[in-house]
Parts: structure tokens; C-alpha cells; sequence
């Protein structure tokens, strides 16, 4: 189906306002053309997807310490009621500066703050 266009000045050229490969069955349609930004995305897309999520496994499985990555070097304590972080390195180790071995605990137990609770299992370093 085709429209017949008025050209102006009365002039009875007709034109269409669909080229024919363009149709509604789909039969006659051109086959679809990647531009170089096209195929650049559908080829390198999917391979950064993959690097990153390579990554982050990577990241994520050497996030958390078992005790036998840690070996005898720790020791688990449970927080008592009304102790603190700093109570606990101390005890840990009396010899050494307690904010070093906070930060080692906090670090082997993965603390975001230094903020325990009564109950908490904690690995400590044996010194």
C-alpha cells in the first residue's frame, strides 16, 4: 500500500512514503548492519563484564582469614561483659602498644569500628 503525495505546484509526480524493504510482513527487510561503535560494544562489553567479575571473586576470596590460614600465632577470646577492645589487646598483649594490636584484631576478625560485644568471639595474636 502506497500514498500518492501531491507535489507542489500541482505537479503529479508520485512518490511513496515508505521505501518497499521497509514493509510490514518483514519479508523484504534488509538485514540488520552493525556500525564500528556497535560491534565494539557487543565484543569488548562482554569481555570487561568478565574481568570484573573475575576480579571481585578474586577480591572477595582472600577477604576472610580461617584459623588455619592464621595458624598458632592467634587464639580466640569471648568478650566479657563491660570489656572493650583495648581491654582485650592489652590482656593479648601486655607488651605491646594496645592501638597496634587493635588495629590486628580488627583486621583478623574484620571490625569495621572498635566496638564489641559481650559474647563476641574474637581472634586475638598470641604474643
Amino acid at each position: 500500500m502506497s500514498l500518492v503525495i501531491s507535489a507542489p505546484f500541482g505537479a503529479t509526480t508520485p512518490r511513496t512514503t515508505a521505501p518497499t524493504s521497509m514493509t510490514r510482513g518483514g519479508t523484504n527487510a534488509a538485514p540488520v548492519r552493525l556500525t564500528m561503535r556497535g560491534r565494539l560494544v557487543i565484543f569488548v562489553g562482554p569481555m570487561i563484564l568478565a574481568l570484573l567479575v573475575v576480579a571481585a571473586g578474586w577480591l572477595a576470596s582472600s577477604a576472610v582469614a580461617t584459623d588455619a590460614e592464621l595458624g598458632s600465632a592467634t587464639t580466640k577470646v569471648v568478650v566479657a561483659p563491660g570489656e572493650t577492645l583495648w581491654q582485650v589487646a592489652e590482656e593479648a598483649a601486655p607488651s605491646v602498644d594496645p592501638r597496634e594490636t587493635v588495629a590486628v584484631i580488627m583486621e583478623l576478625n574484620e571490625l569495621s569500628s572498635a566496638s564489641v560485644q559481650a559474647g563476641q568471639s574474637l581472634l586475638v595474636p598470641v604474643v
